[in-house]
């Protein structure tokens, strides 16, 4: 049966590169489709183009995807395209992010197994889920329409999105979920620069905080640049590099044997301001349940003490 690939875009920058590799590393019939998931018309026509340029199937959203906070804006097309598309395959499907990149052979089929769903599980507290990132879902599910990528909090704990696939887990115990391998975030700090193939990691820098999944798949991470980096033309040049091998020469990632992982959160700024939608829904072509984001306290008052 044909494995359909769907990909979340707001930009055209990564639709080609994907193209390319998925031609020549996936080992199996498939299907892939870019999800135009523009926030404004002049975007979402230049994803369409390069889809059209590319000989790529573009699935559009019925609307701009501007609404809500950032975890919103992903999560939103993503369940919009769950509940339109992939609740209705009868086939394996699989959901990756824009910024991620398969570099060698690889069947989807046969990786899930006799598997239900494969994801990289993000656990926080005693809530854990598989992440919408680079997921793999089974075509025979039960309830399958009732999956939920939600945000917000479970049992008072705060998940990003995906994290209500905690409660449907918990509602369907029989579902059998297969972690996919995660190195961490790919840092001297993390002491896992060894997972890095040699014919690229001279030109790797700390700060890209990219990740490899699988020693097969690898994660740009703020492939959109949504966070403003100094360096984000220096992570495209060295994407771009790494494709042109993976594509001509091919490229080895080492064994993960031996690795030292520190979690997430130890490199994140735990004094970021946290921004929540946690009920924003578009159905029947309707906005549901919006609510405005809220901020730390202390956020807060740090601004008022630099202004």
């Amino acid at each position: 049966m044909t494995v359909k690939i769907y990909t979340l875009h707001n930009h055209p920058k990564f639709i080609r590169w994907q193209k390319l590799l998925f031609q020549k590393f996936v080992t199996e019939e498939y299907e892939y489709y870019v999800v135009n998931t523009a926030d404004s018309d002049s975007m979402k026509e230049s994803i369409r183009q390069e889809c059209e340029s590319n000989d790529v199937s573009c699935i559009d959203l019925p609307f701009l995807n501007n609404q809500g906070t950032p975890s919103a804006r992903n999560r939103i097309p993503l369940q919009w395209t769950w509940d339109n598309h992939i609740a209705k395959e009868n086939s394996t499907c699989v959901i990756m992010d824009s910024d991620m990149f398969l570099l060698k052979p690889f069947n989807f089929s046969e990786y899930l197994g006799t598997y239900d769903i494969a994801g990289i599980i993000h656990k926080r507290a005693h809530i854990w889920y598989p992440w919408n990132g680079l997921s793999i879902f089974a075509g025979e599910l039960p309830e399958k329409d009732t999956l939920n990528f939600r945000e917000g909090k479970i049992e008072s704990v705060r998940v990003d999105v995906s994290g209500h696939l905690h409660v449907y887990l918990q509602k369907h115990p029989e579902i059998k979920v297969k972690p996919i391998y995660d190195g961490g975030f790919i840092c001297s700090k993390n002491e896992n620069i060894h997972l890095l193939p040699e014919e690229i990691k001279d030109k790797y820098e700390d700060s890209f905080l990219s990740q490899i999944f699988e020693q097969a798949f690898f994660h740009l991470r703020a492939g959109s640049n949504w966070n403003n980096s100094d360096n984000y033309e220096k992570k495209i040049t060295f994407m771009n590099d790494m494709v042109d091998i993976a594509l001509s020469e091919g490229i080895t990632f080492p064994s993960p044997n031996g690795y030292r992982f520190i979690d997430a959160d130890d490199i994140r700024d735990l004094d970021a301001p946290v921004r929540w939608t946690e009920y924003t829904r578009y159905v029947d072509e309707e906005w549901t349940d919006a609510q405005k984001p809220s901020f730390s306290i202390k956020s807060i008052l740090k601004k008022l003490i630099k202004k």
